[in-house]
């Protein structure tokens, strides 16, 4: 669900018999329109991972906004051949900040602290070195 959207409609009125104003009613019938175009979505769930592999790395990037904040995180392996990559996807969290009314530095903070959990999760998990793990934020705050 478009969490924009969502919010406004929360901070318009709590009360479910309350009527949204029209613009308001206008863009969830956008959006209701556009649900169905989600079947043509197909995303590979199947994650074969060769024999260990020295050259897998976990890549993590991290964004926020003043609406939310949002996490992905892909697995690169680098073939025996030494000249190509396969790059999978992983897993993705979003979701809304734990203060909406923080700045959107604290809020890319909040978004990179999300990732280095995922993030430390995930080489557990795969039981890759976190010396092969990357993250990307686009926040020069952060950094």
């Amino acid at each position: 669900m478009e969490l924009p959207l969502l919010h406004q409609s929360w901070k318009f009125s709590k009360e479910w018999d309350i009527l949204l104003p029209l613009n308001l009613q206008d863009e969830w019938k956008n959006f209701l329109n556009e649900i169905p175009q989600l079947d043509d979505i197909r995303v590979p769930r199947f994650l074969k991972i060769p024999e260990p592999n020295p050259d897998m790395q976990i890549l993590t990037f991290s964004d926020a906004s003043k609406y939310g904040l949002g996490v992905v995180s892909y697995l690169r392996v680098k073939h025996v051949n030494g000249n190509t990559f396969t790059t999978k996807f992983l897993l993705s969290r979003s979701g809304l900040p734990s203060n909406m009314d923080y700045t959107i530095p604290k809020k890319e903070a909040e978004a990179l602290k999300k990732s280095v959990r995922v993030t430390k999760y995930l080489s557990k998990i795969f039981d890759i070195p976190q010396d092969q793990c990357v993250l990307f934020t686009d926040s020069q705050i952060c950094i």
